[in-house]
């Protein structure tokens, strides 16, 4: 009989207990509970096993401690099911002997409750059955350090067994490493024994060879009890396509690398995987990795327009423009010609976009300059227009009043008084005189607009050119007995000279015209700053708000009558405005109608 410490040792483990002798009698029960059983320990001490038990459990006890006795296993266990209390109840009984003293071998039974176990396992098996996924399930070998040695495979549903290529005989009851050779080859072996220290599942795909074919498989294992349940799935046809997808991308992304033209690929996220040198080059982005950044982390002055254009085509609609403005973070404007589509993986669905653009920048400036040309031969023409009309008109008069008086001195020559006669040659000699001017003034603008006037600036003194003008316009001031207020500060103009001179005698001439008789003209000049300020001044009859608005805005070429009755062509304004410009000067006129006019223009100094 065992002795006392080994009773207070069985009494304290959670497994009903029985003792047998060889021949089945009952010699020790122990039970944690004895409700369990509806029978108290009295009711099985001493009596046969046989007659105790149901008959499908005591020949299966009887067949292990046969072989037991017989020296041909050490230990042996069985499952069965009983009914108690009208429930099903499964239990697994595990049979061994030991010495009870030198001349009596007993049996110990021990009796675990594995109702619950055996209902996971066999909704395990349901499910695995149903699974279109390689399902298997192993319990732990262990050694006598409690240390796991190998792995049995419990339970292998038909996808895992067509997976593996073996049958259900070569598998379930046998151990791992003699079954699945790659276990210890791709070290799942050592995964699956951190899986039970670690309760951590783990997944992992493997490139295996089953049956003389590589086959990609996806694991997924589990810890479950003291083993693992795991999960194959073939994904050879997956990962086919994805490698295909991968080369075909990779094809791609150097194509579009090369390409000549700009071309950006971009994921569904918006960033990018490719582009071409192009790309980088128009947009200012050389030397820049790009590759795996957000597009609009690379382009944050991109707007929400573009961006539900992109949402557009990531749904599979294709936008394009043939001419667009793109503004940049600097404020500079781009101009593009663009098309952005989606592209596709191998299921059909989409991955990104594909921008394909042309930097029509240049074309643009250029369209714009074509344009501004042909606005600028529009009001050259409309200029030449009204040339003509005032130089029909112009010419017209004095051609006529020449005319006039050669026919009266031609026939009543000898009638006519000598007063009379200087008088009609006076007149002729005023109206050649204002054709001379007026031809001068034609001259000096046909050259401007031909662009044959040669302008060259360079240093000279303010004072020598105006004193010439102004000594060369005496004659005219003395006629209208104007005087001349003159306060110029010294300076050096950078500027041309010959031009300049034009500048003066216009400012004056017009001064003169438009000035009553017996009045001043002043002409003052100053240095401000960097520039010179050249100023002519009359107190004569001015112009109306509307008048100089025209003639500020619209450079028109008009004539206009002085107080003493002179006539002008009206080209002397347009000739001034060409000099000006050419020699980085800046006109303004200021007037009031009955008070008078100021012209000024800025130089710059030498």
């Amino acid at each position: 009989m065992p002795n006392s410490y080994s009773k207070n040792i069985l009494h304290n483990l959670n497994d009903l207990l029985f003792v047998l002798d060889t021949n089945g009698i009952f010699l020790e029960y122990y039970s944690r509970s004895t409700s369990e059983l509806l029978f108290s320990p009295s009711y099985f001490i001493g009596k046969d096993v046989r007659e105790v038990l149901p008959p499908h459990i005591t020949s299966q006890l009887f067949e292990i401690v046969n072989k037991l006795l017989n020296g041909e296993i050490l230990h042996g266990s069985f499952e069965y099911e009983l009914s108690i209390n009208n429930k099903m109840l499964a239990f697994d009984a595990s049979v061994t002997c030991f010495e009870m003293n030198e001349n009596e071998t007993a049996i110990l039974v021990s009796i675990r409750d594995i109702t619950k176990t055996v209902e996971d396992r066999n909704l395990l098996a349901e499910v695995m059955s149903s699974s279109s996924d390689g399902l298997m399930v192993a319990h732990a070998i262990r050694n006598d350090e409690d240390e796991i040695i190998d792995f049995r495979w419990r339970l292998a549903n038909e996808a895992a067994l067509a997976i593996s290529g073996r049958t259900a005989e070569e598998v379930i009851g046998n151990r791992m490493l003699e079954v699945s050779e790659y276990s210890i080859r791709y070290g799942l072996f050592d995964k699956y024994k951190k899986l039970i220290e670690t309760n951590q599942p783990f997944e992992q795909e493997l490139e295996v060879q089953i049956a003389h074919q590589n086959l990609w498989v996806h694991i997924n294992a589990y810890k479950l009890n003291d083993g693992f349940v795991v999960r194959f799935r073939d994904i050879t046809r997956e990962k086919i396509q994805s490698l295909e997808a991968q080369s075909n991308l990779l094809k791609q992304k150097l194509f579009i690398a090369q390409a000549p033209t700009a071309i950006a690929m971009l994921d569904n996220r918006m960033n990018y995987i490719a582009c071409s040198a192009k790309w980088q080059s128009d947009y200012g982005l050389e030397g820049k990795n790009i590759i795996g950044k957000n597009h609009y982390i690379i382009f944050p002055e991109i707007g929400s327009e573009w961006k539900h254009i992109h949402q557009q085509c990531l749904q599979g609609k294709v936008r394009k423009s043939d001419r667009d403005s793109f503004k940049r973070l600097d404020g500079t404007m781009q101009w593009l010609r663009w098309e952005v589509r989606p592209w596709y993986e191998l299921d059909g669905s989409i991955g990104g976009l594909l921008m394909f653009t042309e930097d029509i920048t240049e074309q643009e400036h250029s369209r714009e300059k074509l344009a501004d040309l042909n606005l600028e031969l529009q009001e050259a023409n409309e200029q030449k227009n009204r040339l003509f009309s005032v130089l029909a008109h112009d010419l017209r008069g004095p051609f006529s009043g020449i005319y006039t008086m050669l026919d009266i001195i031609k026939t009543d020559y000898q009638n006519i008084e000598k007063s009379d006669l200087y008088d009609l040659i006076q007149h002729i000699h005023e109206n050649a005189g204002n054709m001379q001017e007026l031809l001068d003034d034609l001259l000096l603008w046909s050259k401007e607009q031909m662009g044959n006037s040669t302008f060259k600036a360079s240093a000279m003194p303010i004072e020598e050119p105006v004193n010439q003008v102004i000594k060369s316009l005496n004659a005219i001031m003395e006629k209208k007995d104007i005087t001349l207020a003159v306060d110029l500060e010294k300076a050096d103009l950078y500027f041309d000279e010959g031009a300049f001179k034009v500048l003066v005698r216009n400012f004056i001439t017009n001064a003169v015209k438009f000035s009553n008789p017996s009045s001043q003209v002043e002409i003052i000049g100053r240095i401000m700053g960097n520039k010179y300020s050249f100023h002519v001044i009359d107190h004569g009859i001015g112009m109306s708000e509307f008048t100089l608005k025209k003639l500020l805005q619209e450079e028109t070429i008009e004539s206009h009558w002085g107080t003493a009755g002179e006539k002008g062509s009206g080209i002397g304004l347009s000739i001034c405005r060409s000099y000006i410009k050419k020699g980085n000067g800046k006109l303004d006129i200021d007037s009031k109608e009955g008070e008078g006019t100021t012209v000024s223009v800025q130089i710059p100094l030498a």
